[in-house]
This record gives C-alpha cells, structure tokens and sequence, in this order.
C-alpha cells in the first residue's frame, strides 16, 4: 500500500496531525475489530486499517527523527563555519 493510501484508509487528510491519525485508527478499529463487527469481511478491513496506522505511525517517526538529525546536522556546520570565520 502506498503511503497517500493510508491517510485514504484511515479517513484523513494528509496534512493530519498524529493525535487525529490515533484517534481516526482507533474508532475505525473499534468499527471493524473481528470480535466486534459482524461484517462478513471485518477482518480484512481491521487488518487494512491497522496496517495503514503502522505505516503512519512509522512515516511520522522516521520523518521526526530525520527532521531532529538535520537540525544537529545543520547546527554542527553552522559552527565550524562560525569558527572558520574568526
């Protein structure tokens, strides 16, 4: 599954914040959970669902972490350049 299917899954738009990512997840879980819906294909949308929460949840993560490493990154050059110039 693509990435833009996820938040398509989910129900949201792409410019969601992780609060409301969790919070679209856990009601469309409840919806169709295996041992609550009685929806003949229940279990294959729970997994879809749950699926696209993973990769979400992961996505935005990954993308935090790299935003964080760019930053040092950013910062640590600016420096040595700051010292370079003196």
């Amino acid at each position: 599954m693509q990435l833009y299917d996820y938040y398509q899954t989910l129900g949201v738009k792409l410019s969601t914040s992780a609060n409301e990512i969790k919070r679209s997840y856990r009601r469309l879980a409840r919806m169709y959970h295996p041992d609550i819906s009685k929806l003949a294909n229940c279990e294959n949308v729970y997994k879809e669902i749950t699926e696209a929460y993973a990769g979400l949840k992961n996505n935005y993560r990954n993308s935090t972490f790299r935003h964080w490493q760019v930053s040092a990154e950013r910062l640590k050059y600016e420096q040595q350049n700051t010292f370079q110039k003196q």
